[in-house]
């Protein structure tokens, strides 16, 4: 989640909801792995200003340019990991800034993972360090990188294909923690 809590831990209840359908998906059907908080799904509700919302969308189709259509919503920070996948992301991932979520979208995606997303209440907090234009556009050339590094050279997929949730293997979610520094997989 956020470090300025702008996605309050009251929300994972419709996180477990979430997983719990993803859960009952047929076996055909790619496993869900992840849960990421959207602020662009109808069921969200945004406390931020309009200029706020504008650059989101601004962002969005940039990335969607860049042909990296992942999500409504791929800066949203409050997520949910599978366990093996937040291996797989703790192994193969090489992004330390901003622009992780990109890399974990696309590597999940890689790895034959799928993803829900799930509205949130999102409130925006005053005295964030980053600046909406010159990151935005710092964030829109490293998903550029990102996406270019993963098409060049992409990592090997899983060892053995992703289990379906309801088998029960590796089923638990798991908190990822990322940090410039180290990427630790941390078991809740």
């Amino acid at each position: 989640m956020d470090a300025d809590n702008a996605t309050r831990l009251d929300q994972l209840g419709r996180f477990e909801r979430a997983w719990a359908a993803g859960a009952r998906r047929e076996p055909d059907q790619q496993p869900v792995a992840m849960v990421a908080a959207s602020r662009n799904t109808p069921d969200a509700d945004i406390e931020a200003k309009w200029t706020r919302k504008f650059s989101g969308n601004i962002f969005k189709g940039a990335l969607w340019a860049l042909g990296l259509r992942l999500a409504k919503d791929t800066q949203c920070g409050f997520k949910l990991y599978r366990r093996d996948l937040a291996q797989y992301l703790a192994a193969h991932a090489k992004e330390d800034g901003f622009a992780f979520d990109i890399e974990h979208f696309l590597l999940c995606r890689h790895g034959g993972w799928d993803f829900r997303e799930v509205g949130v209440h999102w409130e925006h907090k005053a005295g964030g360090k980053i600046n909406v234009i010159a990151d935005g556009l710092k964030m829109v050339a490293r998903a550029k990188v990102i996406r270019d590094r993963i098409r060049r050279n992409p990592p090997p997929p899983p060892a053995a294909p992703a289990p379906h949730p309801s088998s029960g293997a590796s089923a638990a979610p798991v908190v990822v923690e990322v940090k410039p520094a180290a990427r630790e997989v941390v078991d809740q």
